[in-house]
């Protein structure tokens, strides 16, 4: 993980972006450079390479600068895609990676601090009083994930309860599930611990203990947010609330789920689940005596460190989205890029969607219908039963197949077959939990009864081997929170480990 580490070597498009999306964004970002340094875009070849600009590009609005009274946090950030830029710079090899907030440095560097969801940090907790810009700060992580991972390597499942902010995330590709309303809360996290189980049944099957070793290509990610944990103590009650998370962000990370969990304040939430955090991202709060439950460490400690406690930094407005980060006895002080609604919808619309693609005879027959071809007028035929021809006629002109299309259609529909295939066994391991007889599961399913049964009973057999260790893995995996694996960047006053 990179707390405020500063940027260094040039960027190339290699290392940096592998999406052609992101690609012309990219190269306009490089002539800027280029041309705020007066570089020649046309040097030779045999040039040496320019060097770097000791800080990544300002933002449109406005110089460099740290925002008063927040500490090293700087006023305007870069925006989302050289934010993602300077993440793949700094953490080329890291798996699932995600930026955290922009800094400046005495020196008036500006740097960015990231981590990843593999081997670094797991579960992350975010905090703050309303209006402090939790949902956007998490609407980085999450973009950003999408924007790097197709659907087959990342979901996303997002209980908000809250109302329609998330409802654009519907009917997407990386989508697993989306609760808007409050009744729809309950039944998801059901859902959730079902295909936790499913997910621990398949490794036992394939004789691996954890998702990083999982070969089976079917079991992609699973990024939960959770946008206010208050709305699931109203739908569930606290107990049952309580019980259920330390379950699921104990257990879960070593089946390939993480957990993002908001909420205003955290003080007056347990610390049995809390110990499973290994990030925390802390917004404004009013009183000093939030602090330590809000981030892991007290007022004095967080000072230390030279970030500022969350009761010092500024509210509403001006200290929106800013956030104390703490980490593996580590601390800084950041401020998120603004994702505005019309760069929402845009990347949202950008991303796959779960509807099947358009009607394409071309991709009917690559998709193994050989029956439907498409005449010369265009209509759909049917050509069973069709008369030999008596004579040669022309061919009729057709257009150039446009394979790469075509590819990335078949991909597209590959993993919507997956993922519907991931969800009806979630089902099935959600009917087994609540004691419905196999036989009728199977009934019910259609299809083939033997094939569907058999499929029905292969999943019972995992939930029973889940069962039977879930016990033992929650008490090895509760033994010991979260571990970072953080390196520092240059010595700032928000830099001292």
């Amino acid at each position: 993980m990179q707390l405020l580490a500063g940027m260094g070597g040039m960027y190339t498009l290699a290392q940096s972006f592998k999406l052609p999306r992101l690609y012309r964004e990219w190269k306009t970002f490089q002539a800027w450079r280029q041309t705020e340094n007066g570089e020649s875009q046309d040097q030779p070849a045999t040039s040496p390479a320019p060097r770097p600009r000791p800080h990544p590009p300002r933002s449109a609005s406005g110089p460099i600068r740290r925002l008063p009274g927040a500490g090293a946090a700087m006023t305007e950030p870069p925006a989302l895609t050289p934010t993602i830029a300077e993440m793949l710079h700094l953490l080329p090899s890291a798996r699932y990676r995600i930026p955290l907030g922009w800094s400046v440095t005495g020196e008036g560097q500006a740097v960015l601090s990231c981590g990843a969801l593999i081997d670094d940090i797991n579960h992350i907790g975010v905090t703050g009083q309303s209006d402090m810009g939790k949902d956007n700060a998490v609407r980085m992580m999450l973009l950003s994930l999408t924007a790097l991972h197709g659907p087959k390597e990342v979901q996303m499942c997002i209980l908000d309860g809250k109302g329609l902010d998330f409802a654009d995330w519907k009917g997407k590709a990386h989508t697993w599930g989306v609760a808007c309303d409050s009744e729809e809360l309950k039944p998801l996290m059901e859902a959730l611990t079902a295909e936790r189980k499913r997910r621990r049944g398949l490794l036992e099957a394939a004789g691996v203990k954890k998702w990083e070793q999982y070969r089976g290509g079917d079991l992609p990610l699973l990024v939960v947010y959770i946008s206010e944990l208050s709305l699931l103590a109203d739908a569930v009650g606290n107990t049952d609330l309580k019980r259920w998370l330390n379950s699921e962000l104990a257990a879960g990370r070593a089946f390939g789920l993480r957990y993002i969990v908001a909420t205003q304040n955290m003080s007056n939430y347990g610390t049995g689940w809390r110990s499973q955090l290994g990030l925390y991202l802390a917004a404004f709060q009013p009183d000093d005596s939030q602090d330590e439950p809000n981030t892991g460490m007290s007022t004095r400690q967080i000072a230390a460190k030279g970030a500022v406690p969350p009761s010092q930094l500024p509210g509403p407005p001006a200290g929106k989205g800013v956030f104390t980060i703490v980490t593996g006895g580590m601390a800084a002080t950041v401020r998120v890029p603004l994702i505005d609604e019309d760069e929402l919808a845009a990347r949202l619309a950008r991303m796959p969607n779960h509807e099947p693609p358009g009607d394409d005879a071309l991709l009917a027959q690559m998709l193994g219908e050989p029956n439907r071809i498409v005449s010369a007028g265009g209509e759909h035929q049917d050509d069973r039963g069709a008369e030999p021809a008596l004579e040669a006629q022309p061919a009729p002109s057709t257009p150039p197949v446009d394979v790469p299309r075509l590819l990335k259609r078949l991909e597209e529909t590959d993993t919507r077959q997956q993922q519907a295939e991931q969800r009806i066994d979630t089902l099935i391991a959600m009917a087994l939990t609540k004691g419905v007889a196999p036989t009728t599961i199977a009934k019910q399913l259609g299809g083939k009864y033997k094939t569907m049964l058999d499929r029905v009973n292969r999943i019972k057999a995992g939930l029973q081997l889940a069962d039977l260790g879930d016990n033992a893995a929650d008490e090895d995996d509760a033994g010991g929170a979260d571990t970072s694996t953080a390196t520092l960047g240059p010595a700032t006053p928000a830099l001292s480990a």
